[in-house]
């Protein structure tokens, strides 16, 4: 399909966790449950699939944005869900089926799309949200903006992909500070690390964003596609390798006295107090 003139919001059914519009070259994906600090549910992951099949269907989109609405990025998988899934017999699979499998599939687009896409993080980017903009091409931050594992505050581990990503972006022993403190790190630290390529004055993310966008978009699509790729296939172990083996400590950690530890603290608003390693 080829997308008409008329730059605008195009739908995406269900319920409006996530926001569509094309704005020029660009197609901006929003995530939208500002309530929620966008926390990923199962339904945003389906409409996020169904906001990259629009962009795809249109040809002059040349340039993908990622952010969110409301004071955060993204913070990452819906802990409440999570948690949830933790007394059901078959909570694995379905937490797997319900978050972490779109998610991976989500990324894996991101990654493989012909298409740069810039991640625009408006505010706190955590655990899922991190995992998500490693899938990016260009990461630009508010300076207010803050980045955060946060997997080990919660008993778990990244499961698609992020500390392999870290340690790409940031190099090994900063991998390790932001990974092991699990604390917020600055947008203006993160770019003199190298995740975040720029940082914007208060207010002035959407404009930076949009020029952005209008830049990469007069670039040749050939050339974008095939760099992309190229950058991809130089990374040992692909991602796909990384990504196996992370799922598989996943499985083999869930329901552990970890996870749930660090789970019920969270919803208890609580500091968690882990068990010594064996």
């Amino acid at each position: 399909m080829t997308g008409g003139p008329d730059d605008g919001p195009a739908r995406v059914p269900g319920d409006a966790e996530l926001s569509y519009e094309r704005r020029g070259p660009a197609a901006w994906i929003t995530l939208n449950r500002p309530g929620q600090r966008n926390a990923l549910t199962a339904t945003m992951l389906t409409q996020a699939h169904r906001a990259l099949d629009l962009a795809e269907a249109d040809d002059q989109v040349r340039v993908l944005v990622l952010t969110g609405a409301g004071p955060a990025f993204c913070a990452g998988a819906d802990l409440r869900f999570f948690r949830a899934m933790l007394a059901e017999p078959d909570g694995c699979d379905r937490f797997l089926a319900a978050i972490i499998e779109p998610l991976t599939a989500l990324m894996a687009r991101l990654r493989a799309s012909s298409r740069p896409v810039i991640a625009a993080v408006n505010g706190a980017c955590a655990a899922g949200g991190l995992e998500l903009i490693l899938a990016c091409d260009l990461v630009v931050a508010d300076t207010g903006a803050t980045f955060t594992d946060a997997h080990a505050g919660l008993g778990i581990a990244p499961a698609v992909g992020a500390a392999a990503g870290l340690v790409r972006a940031l190099g090994e022993l900063r991998a390790k500070q932001v990974l092991l403190l699990s604390e917020p790190v600055g947008a203006a630290t993160m770019a003199a690390y190298g995740l975040v390529a720029e940082v914007t004055p208060p207010g002035e993310l959407e404009r930076r964003t949009t020029e952005l966008a209008a830049t990469l978009s007069r670039r040749s699509p050939v050339s974008v596609a095939a760099m992309k790729a190229m950058v991809h296939q130089a990374l040992q172990p692909s991602w796909d390798e990384t990504l196996q083996s992370d799922l598989e400590f996943f499985r083999r950690n869930w329901n552990s006295p970890a996870m749930r530890e660090g789970l019920d603290a969270y919803a208890a608003r609580r500091a968690p107090t882990f068990a010594p390693p064996c």
